[in-house]
């Protein structure tokens, strides 16, 4: 069991290194953002980190954050697509679509990254 238990550490581990840590994670975001002159920021807010499991104060934590912008769809889907295509991994929580008038709409985007520290992301 042993040599099972440092098996899924090592995974574990190789997935949170292509992670991004929580302090780079609001400003990887915003250059990427930058890139595309057709959305337009609102706000980044981080929100408080939760512990991966219940009830656990050491471990990994959730960091997640919330991003509002506005623009037209395809110019959002170009802008998810360059998300992903990072080589650091983001998850996501929500999205939120409402157009205000068309073809411009309001998005609210919630993403997040592990870390092992309780630290709020920085940015």
């Amino acid at each position: 069991m042993t040599h099972k238990n440092a098996q899924l550490e090592q995974q574990l581990q190789q997935t949170i290194g292509r992670l991004v840590s929580p302090t780079q994670m609001s400003y990887l975001l915003e250059q990427v953002l930058q890139h595309s002159q057709d959305l337009r920021l609102q706000t980044i807010v981080s929100l408080p980190a939760i512990p991966l499991m219940n009830g656990h104060e050491q471990g990994y934590f959730l960091h997640p954050l919330r991003m509002t912008f506005e623009g037209k769809y395809f110019d959002v889907i170009r802008y998810l697509t360059q998300i992903e295509a990072l080589p650091v991994k983001y998850y996501w929580r929500n999205l939120n679509y409402q157009v205000t008038q068309y073809p411009w709409a309001n998005i609210e985007l919630e993403l997040y990254t592990l870390g092992e520290s309780k630290d709020f992301i920085g940015g």
